[in-house]
């Protein structure tokens, strides 16, 4: 009996241990709802005559405070509260020194600070509001962001209210009033003093609430809005990322080319010196400069931009080599569904200066392999590319091959055989459209572009005309985009905007058309001023 009675009691001893050290339970479905706030056991939200007195928040589950810098409080304190977190609650402490202004709303936006502890579950955007006066502020702000260039909706784009209207404001303070955009792009600033506001949208990288990183996306409105308590005031922002100022990644000097890699496109960057190569290369992120035997030893020169870069440097010719380069294909061997009215493009990995035909043919793919006549000419906007014009026909294959020594290049020779081949499109597999534009401005250039989704598929560029048609032929049957840009500088490109010199980026329209169907023609009209803004 009494053995007995000792298991009984080892027993029980193992289950009060037990459940004294509780187990995570595993299984189950993951937990992915936020904190919700415990309204019984948190200090009353948007009460008003409010007195100085911590605030106290508790939630549901076990909470964490995850960056708490995004915590805004409007208006701001020269010191702020002290933000304690514990368990399952946030206490708020005012700092000893600062006294609440009287008759004013308040706001803690706590943003995407609160997050539950075990999924990391973010409760966004929660505000806790209170007036020290009998009536909370009652204004409000309606926000619509989109992309300048897409003009897509954007989410999670933070829209601020500045009281003070100084152009470096957005880069030293965090805003008044805050609220975050949702998936279609917009969002309600709620609680606000009637005044007039400066108005930012910011593409807040690392949440601190400052326009202070070069890669975050940006929009203002020139002038403050005015908001009153008799109606919500609306604003439509469009955004665009700043040029990054240019920067050198990578520079190779040799006796013939001189390579240098920049950190974005080059179009902007000039060459500054007495001697100027007769070539100039640029694609992508690199800039290469052909040199010619007359090249000064030592070349001084100078790259540079019109917003101040300035990069300095001296080629000595002892020091260097020359870069032999043999010619070599850089684009796709094999090209299918071609529309026949269209060149073939080759392209190659450097200037090409000549072509001898005798060491070049192109013939049908068939079992006759019958030469087919051709013309070539080198693209004189981009001259690594040779365009191929022949007689082709729908629905055939060609081969060309280009033996040893038929292509001469800047730095070198072909030295290996190359074959390409082409496969034209049939007629009844491709369609055309037809594009009437008008209500331009004829004293400004316009680029037409039609695109599938961020692809540009052919371009066009209208010059001081008040309307003009376009005629794409021969396109692949896609759901198309139809987007019309302002070119005000006359460059050939779209150009983001400047905050502080007042820039803003170049207009852009976007008109979708219906899907292009196999064998099909389609004629749509573009209207500038009736399309968008």
């Amino acid at each position: 009996m009494m053995r007995l009675s000792v298991w009984f009691l080892v027993l029980l001893l193992l289950v009060i241990c037990y459940c004294a050290n509780p187990i995570a339970p595993t299984g189950g479905p993951k937990d992915v709802d936020p904190p919700k706030i415990d309204s019984a056991k948190s200090t009353p939200n948007y009460q008003t005559n409010f007195t100085k007195q911590p605030i106290v928040l508790t939630f549901d589950e076990w909470i964490k405070l995850d960056k708490p810098n995004q915590i805004v409080l409007s208006p701001p304190m020269r010191k702020k509260p002290n933000f304690v977190q514990r368990g399952k609650y946030i206490r708020v402490e005012w700092p000893e020194e600062e006294e609440l202004l009287d008759s004013v709303t308040y706001t803690i936006n706590f943003g995407d600070a609160i997050k539950d502890l075990n999924e990391g579950n973010t409760l966004k955007d929660f505000r806790f509001v209170f007036a020290t006066g009998s009536v909370l502020d009652s204004a409000r702000v309606t926000a619509s962001i989109t992309d300048a260039l897409t003009l897509e909706p954007l989410e999670n784009i933070t829209v601020m209210l500045y009281v003070t209207t100084s152009d470096s404001i957005v880069y030293q303070e965090p805003p008044y009033y805050f609220a975050k955009t949702n998936k279609e792009g917009t969002c309600l600033i709620e609680n606000v003093r009637p005044g007039h506001y400066k108005v930012f949208a910011l593409a807040d990288g690392n949440q601190n609430y400052l326009f202070d990183n070069a890669g975050e996306k940006i929009g203002y409105l020139d002038s403050t809005i005015m908001v009153s308590d008799t109606q919500t005031a609306r604003v439509s922002l469009k955004m665009f990322q700043e040029l990054l100022p240019y920067k050198i990644i990578r520079r190779r000097l040799n006796q013939n080319v001189v390579h240098f890699t920049f950190n974005r496109s080059p179009n902007a960057i000039q060459l500054e010196s007495a001697y100027q190569p007769s070539l100039i290369d640029r694609q992508q992120d690199s800039l290469r400069l052909w040199l010619d035997a007359d090249v000064p030893d030592p070349w001084l020169f100078y790259l540079i931009d019109t917003l101040g870069f300035r990069d300095t440097t001296n080629l000595y010719q002892d020091s260097t080599e020359r870069m032999e380069l043999p010619v070599a294909l850089a684009g796709t061997l094999s090209t299918a569904n071609h529309p026949a009215e269209f060149p073939w493009i080759w392209s190659f990995n450097q200037p090409v200066m000549a072509l001898d035909t005798s060491l070049l043919q192109i013939t049908l793919t068939d079992s006759t392999h019958q030469p087919v006549p051709y013309v070539w000419v080198i693209d004189s906007s981009f001259t690594r590319n040779v365009n191929v014009k022949g007689d082709w026909k729908p629905d055939m294959k060609y081969e060309a091959r280009l033996l040893p020594g038929a292509l001469t290049g800047r730095a070198g020779a072909q030295t290996d055989t190359i074959q390409l081949t082409l496969r034209t499109a049939k007629v009844e597999d491709l369609a055309n459209l037809i594009v009437e534009v008008d209500s331009l401005d004829p004293n400004k250039q316009y680029l037409a572009q039609l695109l599938t989704k961020d692809n540009v598929v052919r371009e066009y560029r209208i010059a001081k005309k008040s309307q003009e048609t376009i005629s794409w032929r021969q396109l692949k049957p896609a759901e198309y985009i139809l987007r019309i840009i302002a070119d005000e500088n006359a460059n050939g490109v779209w150009d983001p905007g400047d905050y502080l010199r007042h820039r803003h980026p170049e207009p852009v329209q976007i008109q979708p058309i219906q899907d292009l169907r196999a064998n099909w023609d389609l004629a749509v009209r573009f209207n500038w001023k009736s399309s968008g803004s």
